[in-house]
């Protein structure tokens, strides 16, 4: 193992302001990368978009490494980022549909009923299409919430808004998903 995969994000971060080191520009990228893509991914809903997505937030992120202050995480600036630039991809598409193939659920690729496969495509699909028409802001509120594991305070802080509102996104979000998405709870 060597020496970089043992440093903090703080650490890699001091390494590559003193040097422009490659090594540990590389480790910040890996260590960060499932999370961006992840995370793009869920807000744009679109593969092909998420991969440029991901690229652009890396490098608006390491041409802006110059300005991150420290005074939150690393990981939670990078959400940031990514949150601006999904949302402004957002915007030039005006949301529209995903073209990226719904994939399959594994557990019903193991059940022997020939149907079930076919349930789980039209669950999955119509998870998308409700994920899909939630404002951005509902639904960055449950991506980075309840797909992220962060805890409404830092949704909030990467979000840009306060506490108690990002209380209010998640309701409302999945509020409008219990609505779209009743026939799969009962």
């Amino acid at each position: 193992m060597d020496e970089a995969t043992l440093l903090s994000d703080e650490d890699l971060i001091a390494a590559i302001r003193r040097g422009n080191d490659g090594e540990a520009l590389e480790q910040l990228v890996a260590r960060h990368l499932p999370q961006v893509r992840g995370t793009v991914f869920q807000l744009t809903l679109d593969d092909a978009a998420a991969d440029d997505v991901t690229q652009e937030v890396f490098l608006r992120a390491i041409r802006g490494l110059s300005g991150f202050d420290g005074r939150a995480k690393f990981s939670t600036w990078l959400y940031r980022i990514s949150r601006n630039t999904a949302h402004t991809w957002l915007e030039k598409h005006a949301r529209r549909r995903s073209a990226c193939p719904v994939e399959s659920v594994e557990q019903a690729a193991a059940d022997p009923a020939p149907d079930s496969g076919l349930l789980a495509e039209e669950m999955s699909a119509d998870v998308h299409e409700a994920l899909a028409d939630l404002s951005p802001a509902l639904r960055a509120a449950v991506v980075l919430t309840g797909l992220q594991g962060l805890s409404p305070a830092e949704a909030a802080d990467i979000e840009g808004c306060s506490t108690a509102t990002m209380y209010w996104r998640i309701h409302e979000a999945r509020k409008q998903l219990r609505g779209r998405l009743q026939e799969y709870l009962s």
